[in-house]
């Protein structure tokens, strides 16, 4: 089974969404958590998939220690209009920090993941 966690998107977009993979034998979609009664988040649900809105509001997000577990969920953005998607996963790697210097080093090792060889 796969879990899949609705996150933040357009209300109708969520219920074409939510009855799309309601009709799949191997997607469960989960309810979300509830938020505690002092209106703080939830801990990390065990989703293997979280589906969101690629083009929402900047204060829709996704708790990055959610993302930085060793098994971290697969994100499926699609985008408000429901004509594509785009698949995002997020891979964590720790580096310690004794000081300035593994700042420095642990942020170089970032940015070279990230650069594009050119010929």
């Amino acid at each position: 089974m796969i879990r899949i966690e609705i996150g933040a998107m357009p209300p109708l977009l969520r219920s074409i969404v939510r009855s799309a993979l309601r009709m799949e034998s191997d997607l469960v979609v989960m309810e979300p958590a509830a938020l505690d009664g002092l209106g703080a988040r939830p801990t990390a649900s065990e989703a293997d998939v979280i589906i969101v809105c690629s083009d929402r509001e900047l204060d829709d997000c996704i708790a990055i220690g959610r993302l930085a577990r060793n098994d971290s969920p697969a994100i499926v953005a699609i985008d408000s209009a429901g004509g594509s998607a785009t698949i995002l996963r997020v891979t964590a790697e720790r580096t310690p920090i004794a000081g300035a210097s593994d700042l420095c080093n642990a942020l170089r090792l970032a940015a070279a993941h990230g650069s594009k060889a050119v010929n």
